[in-house]
């Protein structure tokens, strides 16, 4: 399923709240992807893995507001991606085919430069 997909899901008021959740998680599992992030750890640092959401119930603030900060995160990553690529695509029209080591270290400082949202406690609520 396509992060778009999975974002229209949560966004979905007449779907319930744990299928919204497992949709958002899979937006993270579609943005993980993409950047290269471990999955599991990743759902902890966000507070969406089961053992942080056990015993309680997600709010539609906590999905939406989590979903946006994704959102944006993924948006930004992105557009340094597409950054990146104006700057490879120049230097391969000049005859550079291979990464040189500076490229190498802007890819890993890109990806180093994501801020995942983090949790925020207040909205969930206890069954």
């Amino acid at each position: 399923m396509s992060f778009s997909h999975a974002a229209r899901q949560v966004r979905d008021p007449q779907r319930g709240i744990w299928l919204r959740l497992s949709a958002l998680r899979g937006c993270v599992a579609s943005f993980c992807w993409m950047t290269g992030l471990r999955y599991r750890a990743t759902l902890v640092e966000m507070g969406l893995d089961p053992e942080s959401v056990r015993g309680a119930v997600p709010t539609e603030a906590f999905l939406l507001g989590t979903l946006e900060a994704l959102e944006t995160e993924r948006a930004r990553y992105m557009e340094r991606l597409r950054d990146f690529e104006r700057t490879r695509i120049a230097a391969k029209a000049n005859g550079n085919r291979q990464l040189s080591s500076a490229e190498r270290a802007a890819l890993l400082r890109i990806r180093e430069e994501i801020r995942l949202p983090h949790p925020a406690r207040r909205d969930v609520e206890s069954d």
